[in-house]
């Protein structure tokens, strides 16, 4: 037994070491190093489990005794951020613990770092995109801290229509109107959520993120459901004036479904149907120019076709990440003319 522990050992530390130089390369928070550590020891104290039965079982306690407390602290400290907050479509609490247990920031950068050399990533500015998701990441935990994210959620497919992550990204007023955000392929992550929250803050906007699942096939009975649920929620709250977004997957099940409920305005970012019907209200696109994952001129022709407001960037498909600052101004500029002077939330809340 020991025999086989040694070789596992001796296999998982190439695979562990790999893991430390993602972690160091940045965003390295306190957690994640914790974890690359604690799993060190567990990969030391297999090693040395044939000739070094003490040291072995030394090493196995500190390793467990390290992984929960940090699972005990992130329990503790990634309920909530700043203005991020997660709660559950059924009303049954805030973040689960699955939800809190891991740094997006450091598994979404290390993800991106892995694709790229992998050369899975065929955008112009792929070599561009675990840099700006490392500067972006940085900027929202030095305000947020450890927010919980619906990443691991979405990934092991425990979001359903009738109980699903939503996180919600709270301006520092009572809000005035909300912002529905559809996610794309590879599931809801807090970035995005928190960039357009931050964007439309100072507008009073309030932005809603629910989590269909890893594909973002908001046209399927279960993605209709999630945004029929997320809208039911944002109508609770007395908010009359309700945007719908999307990126990438979601802005192309966006175009298809802002049909489906009352909405002052579209934004579709980096992704749109182009034989969707007319929204037959004000949209805004906003598409990299050199995208080519979803197609820039596809996007155009529809946009022209149905009088929406066109904004190209020159850009791939993470247009959204890397010209953050033209593609925030773009949504800001579209959206904050359409935001009452005046909030309902506080007349409903105080009935």
């Amino acid at each position: 037994m020991r025999t086989v522990a040694r070789w596992l050992g001796a296999a998982a530390a190439p695979l562990w070491l790999g893991v430390l130089v993602l972690t160091l390369s940045g965003p390295a928070s306190w957690s994640s190093v914790a974890y690359v550590l604690a799993s060190g020891a567990a990969v030391a104290s297999m090693i040395t489990a044939p000739r070094r039965a003490e040291r072995h079982r030394g090493l196995l306690r500190l390793s467990g005794a390290a992984l929960v407390l940090v699972v005990a602290a992130r329990w503790l400290t990634a309920g909530a951020g700043e203005s991020v907050s997660m709660r559950r479509s059924n009303g049954d609490g805030g973040a689960r613990l699955v939800d809190r247990l891991f740094d997006e920031g450091a598994v979404a950068t290390a993800g991106a770092r892995v694709l790229v050399t992998a050369g899975a990533l065929r955008d112009p500015e792929a070599a561009d995109l675990p840099p700006a998701l490392a500067a972006a990441y940085r900027k929202m935990r030095a305000r947020e801290g450890d927010a919980p994210s619906p990443v691991l959620s979405t990934f092991l497919g425990l979001d359903r229509p009738a109980s699903f992550e939503l996180l919600v990204v709270s301006p520092p007023r009572p809000p005035r109107a909300a912002l529905i955000f559809l996610h794309g392929f590879a599931g809801s992550f807090d970035l995005p959520c928190w960039q357009l929250g931050a964007a439309l803050e100072d507008d009073d906007v309030e932005v809603y993120c629910p989590s269909e699942g890893v594909r973002g096939d908001w046209t399927s009975r279960a993605g209709r459901e999630t945004l029929a649920r997320t809208r039911a929620i944002v109508d609770a709250r007395g908010l009359d004036t309700v945007f719908l977004a999307g990126l990438s997957n979601g802005g192309i099940g966006a175009s298809r479904l802002v049909a489906s409920g009352r909405y002052a305005g579209l934004v579709l970012i980096s992704g749109v149907d182009p034989s969707a019907p007319p929204p037959r209200v004000p949209t805004l696109v906003v598409h990299g120019a050199r995208d080519t994952m979803t197609s820039a001129p596809l996007a155009r022709g529809w946009a022209a076709r149905v009088g929406a407001r066109w904004v190209s960037l020159d850009s791939g498909h993470f247009a959204m990440l890397l010209h953050a600052e033209e593609s925030d101004a773009a949504v800001r500029a579209f959206v904050a003319p359409r935001v009452p002077r005046a909030s309902r939330v506080g007349v409903v809340a105080g009935q």
